[in-house]
């Protein structure tokens, strides 16, 4: 089965529940995302693209299993944002996946369960060819976030404007341990790149 969601907020013929969930979301309490990026880290700052989230909590994919294991052992901080989230949450509600309403709240629930909601306020900072991606490409910018995890060509190829600034963009599966080790975990005093924090990447 074609593993691929695509990457859209638009809500098409959204049933009431589906509308509830998203005003929901867009509720979340939230810090601003700037903060992740001015504060010490015990653990790297992560974000995960739409895909990746459900390869984690929904395909369980065994490419993505040292990227879970890192989460659930809380070695990885991940972040997102109430754009994201909703995206998430409309792709749920698709019927492809066969999921009821109580599966699709409780598979939403444990990823909130997990993340640190942020809300950014950059856009435009990361271009990519795809503009629904740019979302995680702008967030991984604000917060200085350690990884970007992607499967998305577009996405791989756009995050290497985030090298500077010491984020790793990679698929799930070329994560593993030694990534956690090897990582610098940087405070905003540290990052050689905080004076650039309004510069554009393209």
């Amino acid at each position: 089965m074609q593993k691929k969601t695509d990457n859209t907020t638009s809500v098409y013929a959204a049933s009431p529940r589906l509308f509830a969930v998203l005003a929901r979301l867009d509720d979340l309490s939230a810090i601003p995302a700037a903060n992740l990026a001015n504060h010490p880290r015990e653990v790297p700052l992560a974000v995960l693209d739409s895909n990746v989230v459900f390869d984690v909590w929904y395909w369980n994919d065994k490419d993505a299993q040292a990227l879970k294991t890192a989460i659930l052992e809380k070695r990885l901080r991940l972040v997102s944002t109430p754009s994201c989230l909703k995206e998430f949450a409309v792709v749920l509600d698709r019927p492809q996946f066969k999921l009821s309403e109580s599966e699709q709240d409780r598979l939403l629930e444990n990823v909130l369960s997990h993340v640190t909601v942020a809300r950014s306020s950059v856009e435009g900072m990361v271009r990519c060819r795809d503009t629904d991606d740019e979302k995680f490409l702008n967030l991984a910018f604000e917060t200085r976030a350690d990884f970007l995890f992607t499967k998305d060509k577009t996405v791989l190829r756009a995050g290497r404007r985030l090298v500077s600034l010491g984020t790793k963009t990679m698929k799930p599966a070329e994560f593993n341990g030694l990534h956690l080790a090897q990582n610098c975990l940087r405070t905003a005093a540290a990052c050689p790149c905080s004076h650039r924090r309004g510069a554009r990447l393209r």
